[in-house]
């Protein structure tokens, strides 16, 4: 399926990554992803396939890894915090050190999305990562 993903321009461009739309279609077969990862997905689409609902978790590089990267982290940062035994919700405090920690997690995991993805796809220069299944590329294969 093609999920409508929300692109983090502002992280891209810290990372030297082209990223001239603020969203991009990422095509990605659900039974590759964990029920987990499925039910994480799921839980963030909204206006059909768009991606994802939280704010400021758009996805950086624009690719399949790169939202596996927020996937990732997500599922992470959902796991913080205590439940309230008396009304069952999360509570979430943030010390500075895990937030620290998060902030390092979300910048390795975005590294290394950068990294396999410039293996998968083979950009041509400086932030040249290009989705195969993106309208520029199938420009350019005409």
């Amino acid at each position: 399926m093609r999920i409508l993903c929300e692109v983090n321009q502002a992280e891209c461009l810290r990372h030297g990554i082209d990223a001239p739309s603020s969203t991009v279609k990422i095509e990605v077969d659900p039974k590759s992803l964990t029920q987990e990862q499925r039910e994480l997905v799921a839980s963030q689409l909204y206006d059909g396939l768009r991606f994802p609902t939280s704010a400021g978790f758009g996805i950086c590089p624009p690719t399949y890894e790169g939202i596996m990267a927020v996937v990732k982290y997500m599922l992470a940062d959902n796991k913080r915090g205590e439940i309230d035994i008396n009304t069952g919700e999360r509570r979430v405090t943030y010390s500075p050190d895990e937030n620290k920690k998060f902030n390092e997690l979300r910048l390795s995991l975005i590294t290394a999305a950068i990294a396999e993805s410039e293996k998968a796809y083979q950009g041509t220069g400086p932030g040249a990562i290009v989705n195969p299944d993106s309208e520029e590329a199938l420009e350019q294969k005409e």
